[in-house]
């Protein structure tokens, strides 16, 4: 209700994807505007020496899940598919990157997995991205995402990933380098984790050639600002016009 009345005196609410768009359109909320964040583009971008060192047979097969350790992100979900996973791939590890409140309940639930390290948050931006370019996919589980910053500097970053089919980190679909799961559901996100893992393997290049071309499609911060600026115009233009009209 209190969402409903600031919108109702508002020109306009930008929401970054089309899920919270429907989600909020769903709950009488009016003059949305889709606009998606942008990342620093300069930091997060592949690396063409990553690719090649994937198909020589010489990088680590390091998985990486990255975003607040809160229950609605879902990262049990992950750990649970990392389990299945590493029954017969005993080559895998995981970093989990982050942090929160429930850090220490995952961790718990992690003592039987040696593979999976809780590197906690990364505070330096390069630091961050090296990471995420050093590992050979990104599995992702939460279905509430109303954007998914750190998914989108990971694509940014050219890294294939394994996403829910439901939420905001849905909408970045799937293609040769992104594959995705049913929602909250840990065998299969297990299944399309080794179904991405064999392509990899089978195509490292291609793979990393189509993660590296959609990472262009990802808005920089720079781009998300000047669309900003320009519904700005806009919005002022109109009122302008009223004014003008009165």
């Amino acid at each position: 209700a209190w969402a409903r009345h600031i919108a109702k005196r508002s020109e306009a609410v930008f929401v970054a994807t089309k899920h919270l768009q429907s989600s909020l359109s769903a709950h009488g909320l009016g003059n949305l505007v889709l606009l998606p964040f942008g990342v620093d583009k300069e930091t997060f971008r592949p690396s063409p020496e990553r690719a090649m060192e994937m198909a020589s047979g010489t990088a680590p097969k390091r998985l990486v899940t990255i975003g607040r350790l809160a229950i609605e992100k879902r990262v049990d979900v992950v750990l649970d598919a990392f389990r299945r996973m590493a029954r017969t791939r005993k080559d895998l590890e995981l970093w989990v990157v982050g942090d929160g409140p429930e850090r220490k309940r995952l961790e718990a639930s992690a003592k039987d997995l040696p593979q999976v390290r809780f590197v906690g948050f990364e505070k330096d931006r390069k630091k961050l991205a090296a990471t995420l370019r050093e590992s050979v996919a990104l599995p992702h589980a939460c279905p509430y995402e109303t954007f998914g910053l750190g998914v989108a500097e990971a694509l940014a970053c050219g890294v294939p990933a394994v996403l829910p089919d439901e939420g905001g980190a849905s909408e970045w679909g799937a293609s040769h380098s992104r594959l995705l799961h049913r929602s909250l559901d840990a065998e299969d996100l297990a299944r399309a984790g080794s179904e991405l893992l064999s392509r990899i393997e089978a195509a490292p290049l291609a793979v990393r050639a189509d993660a590296a071309g959609f990472a262009k499609s990802i808005l920089s911060v720079e781009d998300h600002f000047d669309r900003l600026l320009d519904h700005y115009e806009a919005l002022l233009g109109r009122a302008a016009a009223r004014v003008g009209n009165a």
